[in-house]
């Protein structure tokens, strides 16, 4: 996957008329691009959202760590990771991206829209 970033840095460079040896960070910024990375993350977040507002129509079984745990604890609200035994299920995108919404902020997560949400997660560093 970060391989596809090369490509993605060498056309910015191109379509900014930056040197071939210079920043592509700077190019990125000017063009107003994200990087890949940074975009997956926002899909991964964006897919929990509609999974857990039953937005689309597959249930991946998502459980709160309260609905597990019958006592308090400061991630009650965060979503139930199970130990992956392999490589393979830990790159799964429920895995990832239950990962990811979990460090997401409780305001953040909590949206109720996900206009609002998107909005949310744009704005965040």
């Amino acid at each position: 996957m970060n391989d596809l970033q090369v490509p993605q840095n060498k056309a910015a460079k191109l379509i900014s008329d930056k040197p071939k040896y210079s920043s592509a960070t700077e190019a990125l910024e000017e063009l107003e691009w994200k990087h890949l990375d940074h975009r997956r993350y926002l899909h991964r977040c964006v897919f929990i959202f509609r999974c857990l507002h039953k937005i689309i129509d597959f249930n991946f079984n998502f459980r709160q760590n309260n609905a597990i745990r019958h006592y308090d604890t400061r991630q009650r609200k965060n979503l139930y990771l199970s130990a992956p035994k392999t490589n393979w299920a830990r790159q799964k995108i429920t895995y990832q991206g239950a990962l990811d919404f979990n460090l997401l902020s409780l305001e953040i997560q909590e949206t109720e829209s996900i206009v609002l949400f998107k909005k949310k997660l744009e704005r965040m560093p």
